[in-house]
């Protein structure tokens, strides 16, 4: 069986005889060299792969005992940039001015004011809503104002609809008599709002991240000016 063997391999380098044309260019002697070298080198690179075996199964039986095997990066989201909400300050009304007249003798004694668009980059935020007429910070307390507050909801687009607020002149807060001043602060913030004592402030686990924009009108009541009709 092994002469066969041997005669069998032997057969494949049949066309090296010295009638095969190839035999003038060296082939039959190169093939003939490394069949030999490749005899000679087969069991140590069979011994090698054996030991090469050996050992990383070794290695990979002791990460297994200490626990060590160490997980894929997982690539996390950045961090969302946060950014104030912002009043588009051409969709107020009344509109952007410097001082709004307010008609003293009106029938309805009520004013609407609208904030008609608010921009928010981040669209996953909640907004929180503030009214606040004839607020000083430095002379009367917020949580003794008869301030209004709500939300607007997450939404999928940065532009979201705004607020609006009825000004009533029979509210205690507001002074209707003629030519008085009054002002209407309209503020809008990412972070819930409170009330302690003349600021606004945000909660301790906010970190710090709330932002906030806001508009106030100066109002004046005259003797002709905004007024609601019923």
């Amino acid at each position: 069986m092994q002469n066969k063997g041997h005669m069998a391999k032997m057969s494949r380098f049949s066309s090296c005889t010295a009638d095969s044309p190839r035999s003038s260019s060296g082939y039959c002697t190169a093939i003939t060299a490394g069949y030999g070298f490749f005899r000679i080198l087969a069991p140590f690179l069979r011994n090698n792969a054996q030991l090469m075996k050996r050992r990383l199964f070794v290695v990979f039986a002791l990460i297994l005992s200490t626990g060590c095997i160490l997980s894929p990066d997982i690539e996390q989201e950045p961090e969302e940039l946060l950014y104030a909400p912002e009043i588009m300050l051409d969709h107020l009304n009344p509109p952007d001015d410097s001082i709004i007249k307010l008609e003293e003798a009106c029938a309805s004694r009520k004013v609407t004011f609208q904030v008609g668009q608010i921009r928010d980059f981040n669209v996953r935020d909640t907004l929180y809503i503030r009214w606040i007429i004839n607020w000083d910070p430095t002379e009367n307390r917020l949580d003794e104002l008869g301030w209004e507050g709500y939300l607007i909801n997450p939404t999928t687009t940065q532009i979201r609809p705004g607020a609006s607020k009825i000004l009533d002149y029979d509210n205690t807060q507001f002074d209707s008599s003629l030519y008085a001043i009054n002002t209407l602060k309209f503020i809008v913030a990412d972070r819930p709002l409170r009330s302690g004592g003349n600021g606004l402030e945000f909660p301790p686990d906010s970190d710090g991240a709330g932002q906030l924009a806001s508009y106030q009108w100066t109002l004046e009541v005259a003797e002709s000016g905004y007024c609601n009709v019923d």
